[in-house]
């Protein structure tokens, strides 16, 4: 997403803003003030940055991690379910997310428990991050989709 504003400087330890050369055209006729779609698309910007919740200090905090390569979003929170399928057995174990390993290479794993006694994955301690959408997933609906797709390979 492009940037409404650049920044034009700091007074008293904040930042001034001013609109970007590339949204020069939301301005009116005289080029003093914002035409009323240019406020509506600042505020519907001004919006979406609220309700994340975050607070600018924060957002600064995030970026800098990116950049420094320190950001890892993860597809599955500790306590989240996930649904294993087994192909072979037509099953979906339910399985609960109890630890997470992030290796410098880039790699994840996730490590579950089962969630309830209904599992087939007695020896399986969790999976790579990068069976989730294949033989792992965030909702039943999906797994069961997934299971159907590969029976009907079969």
């Amino acid at each position: 997403m492009k940037r409404l504003t650049e920044l034009i400087c700091w007074v008293g330890g904040r930042p001034s803003f001013r609109l970007s050369k590339e949204y020069e055209h939301l301005k009116t006729d005289k080029g003093t003030r914002i035409s009323v779609f240019g406020v509506s698309l600042l505020l519907n910007r001004l919006g979406y940055y609220e309700e994340s919740g975050l607070t600018p200090e924060r957002v600064a905090e995030l970026a800098a991690a990116e950049a420094e390569g320190r950001l890892v979003v993860l597809e599955c929170a500790v306590g989240s379910t996930v649904y294993a399928i087994n192909p072979t057995r037509g099953f979906i174990s339910e399985m609960i997310i109890d630890a997470v390993k992030v290796y410098d290479t880039g790699g994840i794993n996730y490590f579950w428990k089962a969630a309830t006694d209904e599992t087939i994955y007695t020896n399986m301690v969790g999976f790579y991050g990068a069976e989730l959408g294949k033989t792992v997933f965030a909702t039943r609906e999906e797994a069961e989709a997934a299971l159907s797709a590969l029976r009907d390979k079969i």
